[in-house]
């Protein structure tokens, strides 16, 4: 993101809601452009705009004084608390001191109060593996077992297999046939969760559904308050029918086959999103283009 469509987004939000509650600055990486997160989060206090936390792998950390450094610069601009993500998918990538040296950074400048981290139980279990270097998912599962493997490649029950986790989690994942994923529709996820996010490109992505666009965050305005569901097929489709009226476009205009097991409806929507793409399909919702493409 830049400035421009920080400031576009706050405004956007407090014209549409009138107040705004429940904000927090993630990714990707929020630290990877430190300039644009003090000043995402200095605007977001002079507009009156409580950001709840900002959310960090610790991937950037470096050194103690460093962090210490940044995150003293972030709490003058107004932020109070920080979450620190631990869990044995950032654990393969991110080494375990690295993690444990923003928390502590973090304790130091926020207090116990201000410093989240998500989750503890997986901070404990990496830690009592040991406390420096990466430790790989397989080495994470021979050291808790197979049950506790297989709860935590579900994330403890908070995992939405909504894009690569589903194939790269494949042999931890309960799998499901396309019909068990065919109960009930998406309007809840969709329109009523209270929850949602803006990506870089400017898109409203609706709860955690990522690549659904549900309008332009340039104007939040017309999103929210006069929102027009049928100029968006997809999203119209999944909330009247769900994944299996998805299932069924598919199919009947677009060759869709399908594959024999998913992790989840997550899984086949976004399996079923993908190929639409691929086909050349041009719905205003598949968006950005730059999920499909990554996967």
């Amino acid at each position: 993101m830049d400035t421009d469509l920080l400031r576009t987004i706050y405004e956007g939000t407090l014209r549409a809601a009138g107040a705004a509650h429940g904000f927090h600055l993630a990714g990707g990486e929020a630290f990877l452009n430190m300039p644009l997160l003090i000043d995402a989060v200095r605007m977001a206090n002079e507009l009156g705009i409580p950001i709840d936390y900002v959310e960090t792998n610790a991937a950037w950390f470096t050194t103690a004084d460093s962090a210490v450094e940044k995150l003293t610069a972030l709490r003058e601009a107004g932020l109070a608390h920080l979450l620190v993500s631990a869990s044995p998918f950032h654990a393969e990538h991110i080494p375990v001191e690295k993690t444990l040296g923003v928390i502590e950074a973090s304790l130091a400048i926020f207090g116990r109060h201000g410093t989240i981290v998500w989750l503890p139980t997986f901070l404990h279990e990496l830690t009592s593996i040991r406390s420096t270097g990466k430790i790989a998912f397989a080495e994470y599962g021979k050291a808790v077992g197979t049950r506790r493997t297989q709860q935590a490649a579900l994330y403890d029950g908070q995992l939405i297999p909504g894009g690569r986790s589903a194939s790269a989690l494949s042999e931890w994942l309960p799998r499901i046939s396309i019909e068990e994923c065919f109960g009930g529709d998406c309007r809840y996820e969709l329109l009523h969760s209270g929850r949602g996010h803006f990506d870089p490109y400017g898109n409203i992505v609706p709860g955690v559904c990522s690549g659904i666009s549900a309008g332009n965050a340039h104007d939040l305005v017309t999103a929210y308050s006069r929102f027009d569901i049928d100029a968006y097929p997809i999203i119209k489709i999944l909330c009247t029918d769900g994944v299996r009226g998805l299932y069924e476009l598919a199919t009947r205009d677009f060759s869709y086959t399908g594959k024999d097991a998913y992790a989840g409806k997550c899984d086949l929507c976004v399996h079923i999103r993908r190929h639409l793409v691929s086909s050349g399909a041009d719905y205003p919702e598949l968006r950005p283009k730059q999920f499909y493409e990554q996967m």
